[in-house]
């Protein structure tokens, strides 16, 4: 393995990840984010964290929460090797440990890309903290809702696209439309206008971008 990754980027991921898990601390055992109407989405994947993807029990809501499956699924996998610790909740360690590996995951992608465009690391981890400390993270992110990985997707999504790395688009679309089913919508108008500005750019067809844009896009509305 690259040594450089090891003392650079390995380190920076775990120190996204140790301020990502710190952030949602206050979920273990000060209040239970259940509660609250807003975040009712949490009962939902909890079952799913709690009993696995049971096609016969499944509970369908006409908000397609009962089958957004990635988080959850993700979750639990954690939520059976994870032990029991004193009075944390076992579920809701789970969810933390979970929120915790995309936002940072996030926040680490941002600082790639914004290194990538500014080729500056002040920038880059200033942008990446802005990130992870702002409202939405804290209060949303990291209290067991998916919208930690459905920000990851589009992030990835961004990536993939800056660096050209149009094969990936595929199993990201499909993932990511188990992840959260609104990334059918926003994700194609987000290659959409990728592939129309490079066309106006570069004012010839790329087949193989259109192709591989095409074929994201029908097997996100096929997983839908």
């Amino acid at each position: 393995m690259d040594r450089k990754f090891i003392n650079s980027d390995l380190i920076l991921y775990l120190t996204f990840f140790a301020i990502a898990w710190g952030l949602g601390y206050s979920t273990l055992n000060r209040y239970d984010p259940s509660e609250f109407a807003g975040l009712s989405d949490i009962l939902v994947y909890s079952k799913i964290v709690e009993n696995g993807i049971n096609l016969n029990d499944i509970e369908y809501d006409n908000s397609f929460r009962s089958t957004r499956i990635v988080f959850p699924s993700i979750a639990r996998v954690i939520y059976l090797l994870t032990p029991q610790l004193g009075t944390w909740s076992q579920l809701t360690h789970a969810f933390l440990i979970t929120s915790s590996i995309f936002t940072s995951l996030s926040a680490f992608l941002i600082y790639k890309l914004s290194f990538s465009i500014f080729q500056d690391y002040q920038v880059s981890i200033i942008a990446s903290f802005l990130f992870l400390t702002n409202f939405v993270v804290i209060n949303l992110h990291q209290v067991g809702l998916i919208d930690s990985a459905y920000c990851f997707s589009f992030i990835l999504l961004l990536y993939i696209l800056l660096h050209k790395k149009l094969f990936l688009l595929v199993p990201l679309f499909l993932i990511a439309t188990l992840t959260k089913e609104q990334f059918v919508v926003f994700g194609s108008v987000i290659l959409t206008t990728y592939y129309l500005l490079k066309l106006n750019t570069y004012k010839q067809i790329d087949y193989q971008a259109m192709v591989l844009i095409a074929l994201s896009i029908s097997l996100s509305v096929i997983t839908l």
